[in-house]
């Protein structure tokens, strides 16, 4: 079922590279992270770009999925929300 649903979706895809779908699907998951750690610790949107000094258009923009993150920016993000970050650079399995 799971190799059905996924031929019928390529057409979705098929014209994107794949360097551009992995860094998609990274942007979108540290995105939905900041999001939903910002609303465990009880903070609306606003309160969270005033404590980090930028914009309510910028934080936003960093829980659209549509930011792209600077290594210092996301330390900054992670140390706010008391997040590990850890970026991890592995070998592809072969």
């Amino acid at each position: 079922m799971e190799e059905r649903s996924r031929s019928s979706s390529d057409w979705l895809t098929k014209d994107i590279a794949p360097e551009s779908l992995a860094s998609e699907k990274a942007l979108a998951l540290i995105s939905a992270r900041i999001c939903l750690r910002r609303q465990e610790l009880g903070l609306s949107r606003k309160d969270f770009a005033e404590a980090m000094g930028v914009s309510l258009a910028v934080a936003s923009k960093w829980e659209s999925g549509n930011y792209n993150f600077s290594i210092n920016t996301l330390t900054k993000i992670c140390s706010k929300l008391d997040l590990a970050f850890e970026p991890r650079l592995t070998p592809k399995a072969l």
